[in-house]
């Protein structure tokens, strides 16, 4: 021991921080793409017998074609420069194309994984939006697209130093993505629902007063199994984005740091919680107002858990428990209300899609911009209840921003498909179920 210098001990230190940071970031992103697995049963659950294969074909082109359109572009446009509205610089393919800048140096192989499973994220919350009568060609190019160029120019915005993160000090404040990721796959997946338009036999009378017909599900088993994996997957999607496990943030400059884990753990938890529990009391109230008996369904608990989820992953870093409690309640209401709200409108969102990711992710952001604490963070200033507006300000600019882009792109993509016949197959197709009419699924099967 004495052979070792306090530099060389120092040193030491340092590798084996590293090391143990490295570990939990991998850990972290393996648990976002175990989501995917999540999704999978939460969709199969949701979509009738004779569309299973066809959804799980999808989720599963969602990973591989995220996969390789997020290597060869999107991540350079995320990460690779420093412009306000868009990156791109370097990082196409892994490489400097250009001969101006390097290569991807070692680490930035780890952060490719985490952002890439963000990315499958956002580009899965729209196949559950659109199932049972998209196309596979809609599928693909809006994958593409998603994942190559929309949703990597708003993580550039908020993640990669452009123009909602660096704002002399008043940034906008997204600590895992309830817009930058839920808000952009939630508006594309409303938008594409809306476009398409319901399957058939979904709405019968005026928009005005549509009446709701239920439609065929595979397996309540497979949603609630779903629900509560991506819930298990989330806690590498909240505590992955602490970017380490070592790292420390001392806001008071005293020496009192600590890790922000064990409090996005905490609010991970807790905020699911209360929108489940927030969900099942409106249902009960609701059942006892209309049918004289209180009833106890499942569904809206589990879609309450996920909108809780959502509701936290702005802020879950950066509030404190209390205000988790207060963001899931709210998040159970707002997802309750937005569900009946887009069922009025005759949007045909086989998953709720759009209630849970896009209006709770909005109500995520705006959350952290009232409920953000000096204590918690040091990144954009608390928020309106601790005594500051620019906080909220910034988050209400992230948020018009992430609207007007995704509208922007998505419209346009979703109805020059549609008007070239490509976004939607044919109600003979729709009829017998695309997995008998695409995949090969004989009668015997189904």
């Amino acid at each position: 021991m004495s052979n070792i210098t306090v530099t060389d001990l120092d040193a030491k230190i340092a590798q084996v921080a590293a090391a143990v940071d490295l570990t939990y970031y991998l850990l972290c992103a393996a648990l976002v793409f175990f989501m995917q697995i999540g999704f999978a049963m939460l969709e199969v659950g949701c979509v009738s017998s004779k569309n299973i294969k066809n959804i799980i074909l999808k989720g599963t082109l969602d990973i591989a074609i995220g996969a390789i359109a997020f290597w060869a572009v999107g991540y350079a446009i995320a990460y690779g420069g420093s412009g306000k509205f868009l990156g791109g610089e370097q990082y196409f393919f892994g490489k400097c194309l250009d001969g101006t800048c390097a290569d991807w140096p070692d680490h930035t192989y780890t952060t490719w994984f985490f952002q890439f499973a963000f990315a499958a994220t956002a580009a899965t919350i729209v196949s559950g939006a659109v199932a049972e009568r998209c196309s596979i060609a809609m599928y693909i190019v809006y994958s593409i697209i998603l994942t190559a160029f929309v949703y990597p120019v708003v993580v550039h915005w908020q993640w990669g130093g452009g123009f909602t993160s660096d704002d002399d000090g008043d940034a906008a404040l997204d600590y895992a993505g309830s817009g930058v990721v839920h808000m952009t796959g939630g508006l594309a997946g409303i938008i594409g629902a809306a476009i398409i338009g319901p399957r058939r036999g979904r709405f019968e009378g005026p928009i005005c007063k549509p009446v709701v017909n239920d439609m065929p599900t595979y397996s309540i088993v497979f949603q609630t199994l779903g629900t509560l994996i991506l819930w298990f997957g989330w806690y590498g999607f909240n505590v992955g984005s602490t970017l380490g496990i070592v790292w420390v943030y001392d806001p008071t400059s005293t020496g009192n740091a600590h890790s922000e884990a064990g409090l996005v753990m905490l609010n991970t938890t807790l905020a699911p919680a209360c929108a489940a529990v927030t969900c099942l009391l409106i249902g009960l109230v609701t059942s006892k107002i209309s049918t004289g008996k209180a009833t106890f369904y499942l569904e809206p608990v589990l879609n309450g858990i996920l909108a809780g989820l959502v509701s936290i992953t702005a802020g879950c870093g950066d509030v404190q428990p209390f205000a988790a409690a207060l963001l899931g309640i709210g998040g159970g209401i707002i997802y309750t209300a937005t569900s009946k709200l887009q069922k009025k409108l005759k949007i045909d969102d086989v998953v709720d899609a759009g209630p849970v990711h896009f209006w709770c992710g909005i109500w995520g952001v705006i959350g952290v911009g009232l409920f953000a604490d000096k204590e918690s963070t040091g990144l954009g200033g608390p928020g309106v209840f601790y005594g500051d507006g620019k906080l909220l300000g910034a988050n209400l600019v992230l948020i018009i921003a992430i609207i007007a882009w995704v509208c922007a792109t998505m419209v346009p993509l979703f109805g020059i498909m549609k008007v070239l016949g490509l976004a939607r197959v044919s109600a003979d197709v729709e009829a017998a179920g695309l997995d008998r009419s695409e995949h090969g699924v004989k009668d015997d099967d189904l």
